[in-house]
């Protein structure tokens, strides 16, 4: 981001500066929406300009804060600070990423939620928010499909017995139960333990995606190292 000061930039609000009054009453001018300049020469930018193209480009251009979708970063790959483990770009959640190339790293935001603080020309910058990514677990994914064996060959069986007529409808419901989210039924000679059976059966493509979803393991970083390939 270029260095930006209190005295060389232009509020564009009423008056000559704005004043956080939540956060010890500093003064601060807003050049642009999004980006505060505060008077002691902290910069804030509060927003990740997520489906505003227009904004990405004129903070891109005016100030050099490089937001990218993930589609941007097409010649660069991603590693984990902590463990140094590439970490697969469909792994990350999905959104917008400030690209810092000075520190060859990248971070996360939230939309109007974001906060991303340069404490001064010359340090590394923060975000408000973590990056999240999600790799798949292959132990975790057969160990929820061996707890729910049971229930898929009796809804199998269940579908079977009428005509395979059933639609692979799981229901908000079923797919709580399914990832985990209430306990797996163990009398299976009720009705609502075998509509269960029977939409998970009939589902079980959809359910086994969200199985594989739900049993990943989560990551969260304070920013990603970025690597031109």
């Amino acid at each position: 981001m270029k260095h930006l000061t209190f005295d060389e930039v232009t509020h564009y609000g009423n008056g000559r500066y704005a004043i956080d009054w939540e956060n010890g009453e500093r003064k601060y001018k807003e050049p642009f929406q999004g980006i505060k300049v505060y008077e002691h020469g902290l910069i804030e930018v509060c927003r990740n300009g997520a489906r505003d193209p227009s904004w990405r480009r004129h903070v891109g251009r005016t100030f050099d804060l490089d937001f990218r979708l993930m589609s941007g970063f097409g010649d660069y790959s991603f590693f984990d600070p902590d463990t140094g483990r590439k970490v697969l770009k469909k792994h990350i959640d999905k959104g917008v990423l400030l690209y810092d190339r000075v520190w060859g790293r990248a971070y996360a935001g939230h939309g109007w939620g974001s906060k991303f603080t340069f404490l001064s020309e010359h340090a590394q910058p923060t975000s408000k928010h973590p990056v999240t990514y999600r790799v798949p677990s292959k132990k975790r994914y057969d160990e929820r499909m061996a707890q729910l064996a049971e229930c898929f060959a009796l809804g199998e069986t269940l579908n079977a017995l009428r005509g395979n007529q059933s639609r692979g409808y799981i229901g908000w419901l079923n797919a709580n139960t399914l990832i985990g989210g209430e306990p797996i039924p163990t009398d299976l000679t009720t009705k609502d333990a075998q509509d269960f059976c029977l939409a998970i059966a009939v589902g079980k493509v959809n359910a086994e995606k969200k199985i594989h979803e739900a049993t990943r393991d989560v990551h969260t970083t304070p920013y990603l190292i970025v690597k031109e390939n």
